[in-house]
């Protein structure tokens, strides 16, 4: 009977959300847990939100690989695809939040959440080696994107502002204020941008499951577009997560040494900026 359930989310999305409402397969009860390829003692699993990117250079990767797709392309179905959804709402926010729902009782060690391509404008670092040179025993967040906004030039240009005092703010102040108790900068942060990082289990945990169903619920309920709610995430990513509001570097070459100390940065780097 679970081959045959698998079958079915596969090729129809039976059981994807639909607009509005939170639908999810109750994985409480460990439903697909006798085919996963990977189970709480892994100590990294890939997540990849995906539209119709191409994803074969995930086929190179020594860790499991999970893709949330939003199309269901045949690039996908060559990996585990059962937190895909027919809904494309949200961009990759509601991808991560989708598996950390889904998953939550039997997450990995850590999970690394990434986008589909292999490279773009805000990442040219090796994402699979970043994977195996992240600190995470001493961080429990990395962000590997090498897109830093650390001054106030970045954060007066009129997108990103209106990114920041609108969408971000509701987010915070609707959802996030409340259970993180506290508020934000409010002028700007120093942060990563762009939304890819690693993340302990440990620090996904400090916020309950209901949490992160509430967020997935604003997406879907939201009347932002898209690509702002998605944003309003990346600004906020790492404090879900328990980071610092603040970044605590003052330059990507510092980031990289630490964060990546078990490794040279320029093992993690393809072409590195100054």
């Amino acid at each position: 009977m679970v081959i045959v359930c698998l079958v079915i989310i596969v090729s129809c999305s039976t059981l994807a959300p639909k607009m509005g409402s939170l639908v999810l397969r109750d994985n409480g009860k460990e439903l697909f847990s006798e085919s996963a390829r990977w189970d709480k003692n892994t100590k990294f699993v890939i997540v990849s939100s995906h539209y119709n990117e191409d994803l074969s250079w995930l086929k190179r990767s020594p860790y499991p690989v999970v893709v949330c797709s939003k199309s269901l392309t045949p690039a996908a179905l060559a990996f585990d695809t059962r937190c895909s959804t027919t809904v494309n709402k949200g961009f990759e926010a509601s991808a991560y939040l989708r598996f950390i729902v889904e998953y939550y009782n039997r997450l990995p060690q850590n999970v690394v959440f990434i986008h589909g391509h292999e490279k773009d404008w805000h990442q040219n670092l090796d994402i699979l080696k970043a994977i195996e040179c992240a600190d995470m025993e001493t961080y429990g967040f990395v962000s590997i994107n090498n897109s830093l906004m650390l001054d106030d030039a970045r954060w007066g240009e009129p997108i990103v502002r209106d990114w920041y005092d609108g969408a971000t703010k509701k987010l915070w102040e609707d959802v996030l204020k409340p259970v993180l108790g506290f508020d934000l900068p409010p002028h700007s942060m120093r942060i990563d941008c762009c939304a890819q990082f690693v993340v302990s289990r440990n620090r996904i945990k400090r916020l309950s499951r209901d949490v992160y169903r509430s967020l997935l619920q604003y997406i879907l309920d939201s009347s932002e577009n898209d690509k702002s709610i998605a944003i309003a995430f990346e600004y906020t990513w790492h404090a879900i997560f328990g980071e610092p509001v603040n970044i605590d570097v003052s330059s990507e070459k510092e980031y990289l040494k630490t964060r990546f100390s078990k490794c040279r940065a320029e093992e993690v780097m393809s072409s590195p900026r100054k």
